[in-house]
């Protein structure tokens, strides 16, 4: 029953990111209609537009001008906050989130879930997302928040995986078993206490990842 569940939630993933897909084609269509292309705003500004707001300028392309100030507020703090990992609890005081997570005090070495067995050594190589896709090298450990199907030509060049997120079912965890590679999954933070670069040595039997040298 596991083994059919877990292919039927692939074909979905797959389904949705056709429909994405699809969608995205059409949204960077209009972005880059005459009516709108004159306002040379950044790439991908339209993806930054609410529904409503988004049917108002496809009724009306001029009201788009109230909106500029709005989209560059809203691609300003998308800029500084996308390679942050989301806090793992949080608690709100009525006007402030505050991350309730304390980050490891030990910067050499990291503990998680044994997702795939296995033991190597390789330099460090953070993807967070996938305009780093090419950042990757055959033979380096892959770091990430958490992966889904489109990484997974991404496990062809890892000799090793550690994300933050998931268990022993999440699709890291998976991919790295059937390509035979290690992998340790649920690291809190390790996007943001590691560099590219570093030495690590990863153990996907007890699930420790460990700092062997700095860059």
């Amino acid at each position: 029953m596991a083994k059919k569940l877990l292919a039927l939630r692939e074909d979905l993933r797959f389904g949705l990111d056709v429909s994405f897909y699809k969608l995205r084609q059409i949204l960077i269509a209009i972005q880059n209609s005459e009516e709108l292309s004159i306002y040379n705003l950044n790439d991908d500004w339209i993806f930054f537009l609410n529904l409503n707001e988004l049917r108002e300028v496809l009724i009306n392309p001029e009201s788009l001008t109230g909106y500029l100030q709005t989209l560059n507020d809203r691609i300003t703090l998308y800029n500084d906050e996308k390679d942050k990992s989301p806090a793992y609890y949080l608690k709100i005081d009525g006007e402030n989130i505050i991350d309730l997570d304390k980050k490891s005090d030990n910067m050499h070495s990291f503990h998680g879930i044994a997702a795939s067995p296995g033991i190597i050594e390789g330099k460090v190589k953070i993807i967070r997302g996938e305009s780093d896709f090419s950042k990757l090298n055959k033979g380096e450990v892959l770091i990430a928040y958490n992966t889904d199907p489109g990484w997974t030509p991404l496990f062809l060049l890892a000799k090793g995986v550690v994300v933050e997120m998931g268990g022993l079912l999440n699709h890291c965890a998976i991919v790295a078993r059937e390509y035979g590679i290690p992998a340790v999954v649920g690291v809190k933070h390790i996007t943001q206490l590691l560099t590219d670069g570093q030495l690590v040595r990863i153990n996907g039997h007890t699930g420790n990842v460990e700092v062997l040298s700095e860059n």
